[in-house]
């Protein structure tokens, strides 16, 4: 990806496509995120804001309340919005919709600087913050680790279910049959 641009390569031709974003405001930051609806149906996320991709058809969302954007999740018929400042839950079908400040704040589902986003194999919810990692439990996210508390800017599970998460300062952590073990610079 790119400041306002985004690449598709074609398989069957081996060539690499540029498209631009048609609004103004997309030019100024880097696309963050790129999550499919489907085949051909994409979400790309900025911190400017949010466009649904079908095709070549590109519908983008009020810039409003969707700044920010770190990642995005789409989790059945809703869609988290790891932002700046907070995590958005809202309908999937109302992505592209805007939203008056009290109806924002009942789709704020935890209130802190969030940097990634990502479900396990057991679709349990799981966020990497400015102060550790979350995991969603019921119908709210609960700060799993205490002794992290260093930002966490990515999240991944692996084909076992074991997590593995990282710090831009604090190294890597994996997380294995109850055992979580830190790796640091000193650990090479």
């Amino acid at each position: 990806t790119s400041i306002g641009k985004y690449f598709t390569y074609n398989l069957s031709s081996k060539k690499i496509s540029t498209t631009t974003i048609n609004s103004s405001y997309w030019n100024q930051e880097p696309i963050t995120d790129i999550e499919f609806l489907s085949k051909d149906i994409f979400v790309i996320s900025s911190t400017v804001g949010i466009v649904i991709i079908n095709h070549e058809t590109q519908k983008i969302a009020p810039n409003k309340w969707k700044g920010g954007i770190k990642k995005i999740l789409i989790d059945k018929d809703s869609v988290y919005l790891a932002r700046s400042a907070s995590v958005l839950k809202q309908s999937l079908k109302d992505l592209l919709l805007d939203s008056d400040p009290e109806k924002q704040k009942s789709q704020l589902v935890l209130q802190k600087r969030t940097f990634s986003i990502c479900k396990d194999l057991h679709n349990d919810i799981w966020l990497g913050t400015m102060d550790g990692i979350y995991k969603r439990t019921k119908n709210s996210f609960e700060k799993y680790f205490s002794n992290v508390t260093s930002r966490i800017t990515s999240i991944k599970f692996t084909k076992d279910n074991d997590l593995i998460f990282s710090s831009d300062i604090d190294g890597v952590y994996c997380y294995k049959n109850g055992i979580l073990k830190h790796i640091t610079t000193a650990d090479g």
